[in-house]
């Protein structure tokens, strides 16, 4: 498989920075009729944006489901996981020790479940699926077209400018949840230059994201 052009990478990283800014046009102007836009929202219009993109990437450009971090050998599937399955068990256990600090301070949270999925809480029920699209886009095409245009000896810096962009899909978060996301981006970023494959960053994103709330952390 022949890897993409830098040019081919300059316009997929300029249609993410298009689709980024009129993200970002677009909350503004809900922000004119809403005193607060629903959390719910700004997610629902990621994830819209985030399946625009892959197809649009699929049918116009020379990405396929080889290239989306998807498909990998054997031995790569098996350490990623191995790997991401003992960083997903430390962020349970921290998890737990977060609830156990803040029930002893919040009757509030003691009274709540210590697992309960929320499925039907914002579509919450589909989640695994959008870490996974989240994943590919933010991995496979958006890591690899930087990396592609600022070369391979600055895979640093294109992770780097990789995790902001991605932080800023988030901007309408609160400031700790822009940062966890790029923090987030950092970790799995580097996962996948490892493993090239997204499957285990997948499963980080989806506890970082789906478990607090489920933990009655939020």
């Amino acid at each position: 498989m022949e890897p993409m052009s830098k040019k081919e990478a300059n316009s997929i990283i300029m249609y993410i920075l298009s689709t980024l800014v009129m993200y970002l046009v677009t909350m503004k102007i809900m922000g004119l009729f809403m005193e607060h836009i629903p959390r719910y929202l700004c997610t629902r219009t990621i994830e819209t944006i985030s399946i625009f993109l892959l197809i649009f990437f699929l049918e116009y450009t020379d990405l396929q489901i080889y290239t989306t971090g998807l498909v990998g050998t054997k031995e790569e599937i098996k350490r990623t996981l191995i790997r991401c399955s003992l960083i997903c068990i430390g962020i349970i256990i921290a998890f737990v020790i977060v609830r156990l600090i803040m029930e002893s301070h919040n009757p509030k949270i003691a009274n709540r479940a210590w697992f309960k999925p929320y499925f039907h809480l914002y579509m919450r029920w589909y989640y695994p699926f959008v870490s996974i699209l989240q994943e590919i886009l933010s991995k496979s095409i958006m890591q690899e077209s930087l990396k592609r245009l600022f070369g391979e000896e600055e895979a640093k810096l294109s992770l780097i400018a990789c995790c902001f962009i991605f932080a800023l899909f988030h901007v309408n978060y609160q400031l700790y949840y822009i940062i966890g996301a790029g923090l987030l981006n950092y970790v799995t970023g580097r996962i996948y230059e490892k493993d090239h494959t997204i499957w285990g960053c997948s499963m980080i994103h989806f506890c970082v994201g789906f478990l607090p709330r489920a933990m009655g952390l939020k």
